[in-house]
Parts: C-alpha cells; sequence; structure tokens
C-alpha cells in the first residue's frame, strides 16, 4: 500500500507511514467475506482524495504459492460465492411497511448507491440516484418518487439546499445522513419514512 507522505515529498510505503503515525487499514466483515481474505495476503487499497475516510480494496495480490489444480478449483469456488454479499438485515423492521413498494430518490453519493441498494432492496423499497441537481431533471425526478434522502458529504450546499426547497415545493419528506455508510443510511431511511407516515396521517385527518 501507498498513502500520501505528509511532508510533501512524494508517496511513501506503508510501513513509512504507519511509523509516521497513520493508522493501519483494517478491513470490514463484509469485505474479508466478499474476498475471501487471509492473514498475510497484500491488497491495494484507494480512497477519494475529497473523502480519505472511506477506503475500499482495488486489488488483491495473488499468492505466490504454487497451487495444485483442486487448490485453484476450490479457491475459485470461494472466491465466486464471496462476490455475492449477504442480504441486508433490517434494523428498523418496523417501518418496513411504510417502505414497502415506495420509490427513494438518493442526492449525492451515487458512486456507492449500490451499496445503498442493499438497503433498500431489504425495506422492498427501489432507490434511484442523482447528483448534481438540474432543477428540471430533477423535478422529474421527484415526481416519481416518494422519499428524498441527502447525502450532504457528497453534494454541495448549493444542490442541498435546493434540493430540500424542490421536495418542500413538491410536498416529498426528506431526510439527510453525512458519512457514507449503509447504517447512516438507513437511518436516514427511517426518519424519511416516519415522515411520510406523518404527512400521510396529517392529509388524512385535514
Amino acid at each position: 500500500m501507498e498513502v500520501d507522505n505528509p511532508t510533501g515529498d512524494g508517496n511513501i510505503d506503508g510501513t513509512t507511514a504507519f511509523e509516521m503515525g497513520a493508522l493501519p487499514y483494517v478491513p470490514t466483515s463484509e469485505e474479508i467475506e466478499k474476498y475471501n481474505l487471509q492473514i498475510g495476503q497484500i491488497v491495494d487499497v484507494s480512497w477519494y482524495e475529497s473523502n480519505p475516510g472511506t477506503i475500499k480494496i482495488v486489488w488483491i495480490h495473488p499468492d505466490e504459492t504454487v497451487e495444485t489444480p483442486a487448490e485453484v478449483k476450490s479457491d475459485k469456488a470461494k472466491k465466486s460465492a464471496g462476490n455475492t454479499p449477504k442480504p441486508w438485515t433490517p434494523n428498523y423492521p418496523e417501518i418496513v411497511p411504510i417502505v414497502t413498494g415506495k420509490t427513494v430518490l438518493l442526492v449525492g453519493d451515487s458512486v456507492y448507491a449500490d451499496n445503498l441498494r442493499r438497503v433498500t432492496d431489504a425495506y422492498n423499497a427501489t432507490l434511484t440516484e442523482v447528483d448534481s441537481i438540474d432543477r428540471e431533471r430533477f423535478e422529474a425526478m421527484v415526481e416519481d418518487a416518494d422519499m428524498l434522502i441527502i447525502a450532504l458529504h457528497y453534494v454541495s450546499h448549493r444542490d442541498s439546499n435546493l434540493a430540500i426547497d424542490l421536495a418542500k415545493a413538491h410536498g416529498l419528506t426528506y431526510a439527510t445522513f453525512n458519512q457514507h455508510a449503509k447504517i447512516p443510511f438507513e437511518i436516514a431511511l427511517k426518519t424519511a419514512a416516519e415522515r411520510y407516515e406523518a404527512a400521510q396521517i396529517k392529509s388524512e385527518e385535514e
């Protein structure tokens, strides 16, 4: 692994970086399962300059140990099985009836939409996404959405404010989250669902 040198002298190797106080990268349990990671394997990781806290594996260096055909076949089977993530288990089953069949529009963070889609799939909802806010295009997407979730860390203040204004204008319930991860997104989904239910009840009472 190579990381940016905090002294400004180019890249340095991971060992040197750790000696300078950099934190080691610890793969998540999902990555361990997905890539069938083993102790001692060497991997390359990557992150966006604008979001250095989000790191992902981009390459796994093959083991130099000579494998027999049987071992190769077994290893391929493991990797194939590991490439299918486990279904997401809803942490808020009480909102399943509210979210089921609904379309959730995600503003920003579309790079990670497939990861977040595991959450909406678990709630039987459809996730659509848009990064930049073009008013005409966004309003068209709003008409087909039931709830709006804004990834504040991945969209400009101008676009997030515009998204909120348009959501209010169209009577679309919304919620926000900051850190890219399925749990913060799921919490935002719960908030949006609760607001959606409250708006439905208020509308019926009126």
